[in-house]
């Protein structure tokens, strides 16, 4: 079974090369716009969603071809971009000739691992990774702390149950690690 990595992307370009950048991108589960805009004479797309195993799993930088956008659907824009799912986010900006900042996070059982990247028409402006050990206490399993400390041989005087943060699943997870420091610019 895959991994899911759930995505949030910012795309700055002109209207329809935004628009295909969206559909362009592969999705598992679910994809969403959250905000389509115009700032000044850009045209600005935000959304988010998941995907298998990260944005650029088994994608290349190595396509020749061309992204059609002048003739895309809004109404059809998942369909319009399968076909390019396979096209790396670096290419993908180059062939649009876009801007795009994207955040990725891959939480996997034991791990946590995020990145950030910042594309313009096809140049690294910025890339930042992070990965951190993960720890899961599910209170509903173990209602004691000291029981959980004692079953997964963890000391509570270094790890206390406050150093705990409870997930969007009820889980209480502590990270062993830096998460990523990440800003959006747009």
């Amino acid at each position: 079974m895959a991994n899911l990595a759930d995505y949030e992307i910012h795309v700055r370009g002109k209207k329809e090369e935004a628009y295909m950048l969206y559909a362009a991108t592969p999705c598992a589960d679910f994809k969403q716009i959250l905000r389509a805009d115009w700032i000044d004479d850009d045209f600005i797309i935000h959304f988010n969603g998941n995907c298998k195993w990260g944005l650029d799993y088994n994608a290349t930088d190595d396509y020749n071809g061309t992204i059609d956008s002048g003739r895309i659907d809004v109404q059809n824009l998942d369909e319009a971009g399968q076909g390019y799912w396979n096209i790396s986010l670096k290419k993908k900006s180059e062939l649009l000739h876009c801007e795009i900042e994207a955040y990725e996070l891959m939480d996997d059982t034991d791990m946590y691992e995020e990145s950030f990247v910042h594309l313009k028409n096809g140049v690294v402006i910025e890339s930042k990774q992070a990965s951190c050990d993960k720890i899961e206490w599910d209170p509903e399993e173990y209602p004691e702390y000291e029981e959980f400390c004692e079953d997964f041989d963890i000391d509570p005087e270094e790890i206390s149950e406050s150093d705990f943060e409870m997930d969007e699943w009820g889980c209480m997870v502590y990270l062993i690690g830096e998460p990523l420091d990440y800003s959006f610019t747009f």
